[in-house]
């Protein structure tokens, strides 16, 4: 039986963790009997075994630098940064007034009120892509950074806790799921299960306050049980997302799903979907409450009439949709207030302070 440290809170769902040195977190709601917890982690043990030797290989992979190396990096930042600095800096049309390279471990980069920037030499370990969105961040002019769609896989706790740091990014990640039930799950031959895609989840939901998680699904791929799609149902209630785009499957000739058997008929993916539909549709109304009476800041886009008044739409940095009434030209601005009440469907009232 794995060794495990439960760690309790005010939250809906079970999730395991592997954190760098191997160790195992269990985040657990304030109610749930031990008994249950033990059993949770019993199912997945093997899942905990292979996150345990990923971490061991990283480390093997990713040995602390030596002097030597450091000094490489150190070189490396020096020519590989300022060039990229450049290039954004004249696509934003800013100008920063000087750029250091630092050995600092705790962050990748910062941005001092005289525009200057100072970079980690650490940075130049990790892939092309986080160094652009680092760059991106540090750079006077962009006050908000909203990711696109993310592999699971890539929600690590190194990961999680380095997003976190910069705080230009929003807590709005969408995680592609497909299903809920791991079988179907294999048919798809996805790379990833529903324990690890939960440990991911959770470690969002440590890292940022109340952060937006969307996802797509498909309902009615080929072998899609009664039972199956029930599994997904009962995961994404407690996963609970803030959006979900259902899509019911769509056999494409050629493809290794089209030749298989037991094909989902019609009309069982348009109940399955409709399902599916009404639950993200309260989740959805379930996140968003969780704002009233919150103070916000919004970036207000565009006009808005509604009822006779006007009002200028924005959104939060979770993706929540928020009105201002007002009879200013409010677009491309930031207002900070309190979301007061539902004024549509899908549009919250929020009063400036």
């Amino acid at each position: 039986m794995t060794d495990y440290r439960v760690v309790r809170s005010r939250r809906r769902t079970v999730a395991l963790q592997v954190d760098q040195s191997g160790s195992v977190v269990v985040r657990a709601p304030m109610a749930l009997p031990a008994e249950e917890i033990r059993t949770f982690v019993e199912k997945h043990e093997t899942w905990i075994r292979r996150q345990q030797q990923r971490q061991v290989r990283y480390r093997a992979e990713h040995p602390e630098p030596t002097p030597q190396e450091q000094e490489a990096l150190r070189r490396q930042a020096k020519t590989l940064l300022p060039q990229r600095v450049a290039y954004w800096a004249g696509v934003m049309g800013v100008r920063p007034t000087g750029i250091k390279i630092t050995s600092a471990r705790t962050r990748f980069g910062s941005c001092s009120g005289k525009n200057s920037l100072c970079f980690s030499l650490y940075l130049m370990a990790y892939p092309p892509e986080a160094i652009e969105y680092v760059v991106v961040h540090e750079l006077e002019g962009i006050e908000r950074i909203r990711l696109g769609s993310l592999e699971p896989r890539i929600v690590t706790d190194a990961f999680a806790k380095r997003l976190s740091e910069l705080p230009k990014i929003c807590p709005h990640f969408h995680l592609s799921l497909q299903s809920g039930c791991d079988t179907v799950l294999s048919r798809m031959n996805r790379r990833y299960d529903t324990a690890e895609y939960e440990a991911g989840c959770a470690l969002l939901r440590r890292y940022f306050e109340h952060p937006a998680i969307t996802t797509d699904v498909i309902v009615g791929f080929p072998g899609e049980t009664d039972e199956e799609f029930e599994t997904t149902e009962r995961y994404l209630e407690r996963i609970h997302f803030y959006e979900m785009h259902i899509f019911q499957y769509s056999r494409r000739e050629g493809t290794k799903a089209a030749a298989m058997p037991d094909q989902v008929p019609e009309a069982v993916k348009k109940e399955r979907s409709e399902k599916l539909l009404a639950l993200g549709h309260r989740m959805s109304e379930e996140f968003r409450r969780y704002y009233l009476g919150r103070q916000v800041t919004a970036l207000l886009e565009e006009e808005f009439l509604y009822d006779g008044k006007r009002y200028y739409t924005g959104y939060t940095k979770e993706y929540v949709k928020v009105a201002v009434e007002t009879k200013k030209d409010l677009s491309n601005t930031f207002v900070t207030g309190t979301l007061k009440t539902q004024l549509t469907e899908d549009i919250y009232l929020l009063v400036e302070f």
